[in-house]
């Protein structure tokens, strides 16, 4: 509701807004429906071709997100609400991403695994950090950015790749073993990079209020800290009671479920009330959460399946709205070359 007031600047009542939400509602769920069955339907064709559902999803998203019917369809307000659903699909993927991860491993002796993925990482590092700042991907370039961008571009898109070397069969062998492990290890520590330096993000851009922005700081990172701590220390308490309680061979009680979704959620929600990122809330809680046991199993399943499912496409055609190719400038030489630099 206050987003909707956001847009309209006024206060509607509930009959109003459920005025909004059903206006030109079938214009909406039509697209929506659209993006769903098509997902489906190129999947099945790209499937010869060993490609995994992401591409199939990517490019419907593209093609339906820049099509002008159905953008005038979608209005602020229910990009809106997209964004809130896109988001919070977002912090569930991060969330079991973070859960399939063991942060331990950084303080263990270093593997060939690690410094594979160590060593790629400050390669691409340096690689971006020197040609970024010339390319002008930014209006404003400031060094926060070009940080982020590198260690962005460093990490590997282990799920993808994973699925990638799957399809094509190699994932048994001891290369296609070292590629998945130090992809995942790349990814860990790129993730890790950029959820403890967000809250020192806006402090390197220029700001008014030195001393507001250097307060904002420590009181958010001191949230992250205090949700890892708590995550690390109750969360392994909390599973296995519940593990426990739950043996295999018998169904997972009602209560014990609702419990254990409300503590992933209050995991998750500690630090954005100071203004962290939900998302990166979200990855942090999933890496700090024990990985083992029915409980871990059970919520991974099920998030894994809900994702490709139900999300996906609904979350490309979201980002292909949002990527308005008619902006993309294709007559000037220079977004070419920023493009294939990147």
């Amino acid at each position: 509701m206050d987003r909707v007031r956001a847009v309209n600047g006024t206060h509607p009542d509930c009959h109003g807004f459920i005025s909004y939400a059903v206006r030109d509602v079938a214009g909406k769920v039509i697209s929506i429906g659209l993006a769903f069955v098509f997902s489906n339907l190129s999947h099945q064709l790209l499937k010869p071709l060993s490609q995994p559902r992401i591409v199939s999803d990517n490019v419907v998203g593209l093609v339906l997100g820049n099509i002008g019917v159905i953008r005038r369809a979608f209005d602020e307000q229910f990009m809106a609400i997209l964004n809130s659903i896109a988001e919070f699909g977002m912090m569930c993927y991060m969330f079991v991403l973070g859960m399939e991860m063991d942060p331990y491993v950084i303080f263990k002796g270093p593997t060939r695994n690690a410094l594979v993925a160590c060593g790629g990482m400050v390669s691409t590092s340096v690689l971006v950090c020197s040609i970024i700042p010339f390319m002008t991907y930014y209006k404003h370039p400031s060094i926060g950015f070009t940080l982020s961008l590198s260690i962005s571009l460093s990490g590997s898109a282990s799920h993808i790749l994973t699925r990638l070397i799957t399809s094509l069969t190699i994932g048994k062998s001891d290369i296609g073993k070292i590629v998945i492990a130090a992809g995942v290890h790349s990814d860990m520590i790129s993730m890790l990079l950029i959820s403890v330096g967000y809250p020192f993000l806006q402090l390197t851009v220029t700001v008014t209020d030195i001393a507001a922005s250097v307060r904002m700081t420590l009181i958010m990172a001191a949230a992250l800290l205090l949700q890892i701590l708590f995550t690390a220390t109750v969360s392994p308490i909390f599973m296995n009671w519940v593990n426990n309680e739950n043996p295999e061979g018998k169904p997972l009680k009602g209560s014990h479920l609702v419990l254990s979704v409300a503590f992933m959620a209050f995991v998750c929600s500690v630090a954005p009330i100071y203004g962290y990122s939900p998302i990166l809330s979200a990855f942090v809680a999933g890496v700090f959460t024990p990985s083992k046991g029915r409980l871990s199993k059970w919520a991974i399943g099920k998030i894994n399946f809900l994702l490709p499912t139900i999300f996906y496409p609904v979350f490309f055609f979201w980002m292909g709205y949002h990527a308005n190719i008619s902006k993309f400038e294709a007559g000037k030489w220079e977004t070419w070359q920023r493009f294939f630099v990147l």
